[in-house]
């Protein structure tokens, strides 16, 4: 037995210098089929602690996960005894194996440590999160320097093989996921699995997602009363930025209890944490939304604000990110035929984005009011998509908004907030932009009568109403 820990402990450190790409020799590793089992047992015990920070606090332990981890240690050994026959050495197919489980720690727990940040660092969780392609490439150098040190050639042809083999033992790690689902060691009530395993092009969030949209346009109230009702619409298609979460569901709130729009409101997001619960940021169902607003909305007296936000490039266009979905951009000229299209002449668009003015060049008419966070030629903090929702979004609805129901008004509170945090970090201005038509100037002086009245407390992505 001490023998046998020794030899563990002596492959877990080849393992790890293999992994960080320090010198180690074949000869470092002890192989048998002792030593597999129990870098196998090890593996397992990451991953259940792993899975366990994945799917807390309210989920329960599964044998079910057992099942993923016996099918992952078959494949293993299945690509290293096919990449061994290739070179005409089957034992080489163990030593294959226990190499690569014994660099697989390391790997484990940078796959993990997201979620062990996500609670007291999520800034750094993010970013790590964002960092699952370095992992998965960090991963195949692994394989390809574990064939490496097994294969005794010239250096040119080593690395050749190496690399081929490599590929071959990650050959797994694409095609499993297509033949074996990967049951987790935890599973929340209800078998739910956590937001982060779903893919967006799967079955069951396809089904969800059309089920989402149709609920949330059927929820849409038809037009009441003999005044002017006003419909709001989020559109935050930015999936790499969790932040926009708690944002768009914090102007929503505002829009609602400070301008009567519940009932006439909806969000559209694209985020991998919302696919079960929010309909898709996508053109195509923003174009759904606008058309289900323009048949419950009398178009002759009606107005609808839409609010946009995120990653924005030249030209105004607004990109859509949620791998694997390819988004259509959204850009003030499609977004114009829609409204068109839909029947509503009465708007208000907000745009949180670079390059927003754009659309106050494209939109400008009568029967539009433009805010846009940038001139057209001009960027914000946050709206290349690589931050929080940019500064502008934050001040017009959190501190504009929620405290006065004059869009002019908020909009100026909002102009000299971010002027503010502009000179404090010494970004260049962004230069935000009102444009008003003349003949919609007094229907938002006829909204204001929609108002709730009370002054609303907000904070940073979070309004609240007083009691």
């Amino acid at each position: 037995m001490r023998y046998t820990l020794r030899a563990l402990g002596r492959n877990l450190i080849a393992g790890l210098r293999l992994a960080l790409f320090l010198p180690v020799t074949r000869l470092a590793f002890r192989v048998d089929a002792v030593q597999l089992l129990l870098l196998f047992v090890l593996s397992c015990a990451i991953d259940v602690g792993g899975d366990w920070l994945r799917m807390r606090p309210d989920a329960a332990f599964s044998i079910a996960g057992v099942g993923g981890e016996l099918v992952a240690l078959a494949l293993l050994v299945l690509m290293a005894l096919l990449v061994a026959l290739v070179l005409r050495r089957p034992p080489l197919a163990l030593a294959f194996s226990v190499t690569e489980l014994a660099a697989m720690p390391i790997v484990q727990v940078a796959h993990f440590l997201p979620f062990a940040l996500v609670d007291f660092a999520p800034s750094a969780s993010r970013w790590l999160f964002a960092a699952d392609y370095v992992v998965l490439a960090w991963l195949v150098a692994i394989l390809v320097r574990t064939v490496a040190i097994h294969v005794e050639t010239r250096a040119l042809r080593r690395w050749v093989i190496a690399g081929i083999g490599g590929f071959v033992l990650a050959s797994p790690l694409a095609f499993s996921p297509l033949f074996v689902a990967d049951t987790a060691w935890f599973q929340t009530a209800g078998g739910e699995r956590d937001p982060h395993d779903w893919n967006a092009a799967s079955e069951p969030v396809l089904a969800a997602q059309r089920a989402l949209l149709d609920d949330a346009l059927a929820a849409i109230d038809d037009h009441e009363g003999a005044g002017t009702n006003l419909y709001f619409v989020a559109y935050a298609p930015d999936g790499s930025e969790a932040s926009w979460n708690e944002h768009v569901d914090a102007v929503q709130k505002v829009m609602d209890e400070r301008f009567a729009t519940a009932g006439r409101s909806i969000v559209l997001r694209s985020h991998r944490d919302t696919l079960l619960t929010t309909p898709i940021a996508t053109v195509t169902n923003l174009r759904e939304t606008l058309d289900e607003i323009g048949a419950a909305a009398d178009p002759a007296v009606d107005v609808v604000m839409l609010y946009i936000g995120g990653p924005g490039t030249e030209g105004g266009v607004v990109r859509g990110t949620l791998p694997p979905l390819d988004l259509v951009p959204l850009t003030p000229a499609l977004l114009k035929r829609m409204l068109d299209d839909a029947g509503l002449s009465w708007r208000i668009v907000v745009v949180a984005a670079c390059h927003a003015g754009a659309y106050a060049d494209v939109l400008d008419d009568e029967r539009t009011a433009v805010v846009a966070a940038t001139a057209t030629d001009g960027t914000s903090f946050g709206c290349d998509g690589h931050g929080d929702p940019t500064f502008f979004g934050e001040a017009l609805f959190a501190e504009g908004l929620a405290r006065t129901d004059s869009l002019p008004a908020a909009f100026a509170i909002a102009r000299e907030r971010v002027a503010e945090r502009e000179r404090a970090r010494g970004l260049p201005a962004s230069r935000p932009l009102l444009h008003i038509g003349t003949e919609i100037a007094p229907k938002l002086k006829a909204l204001r009568g929609g108002s709730r009245g009370a002054t609303a407390r907000a904070g940073r992505g979070v309004i609240r109403a007083p009691v």
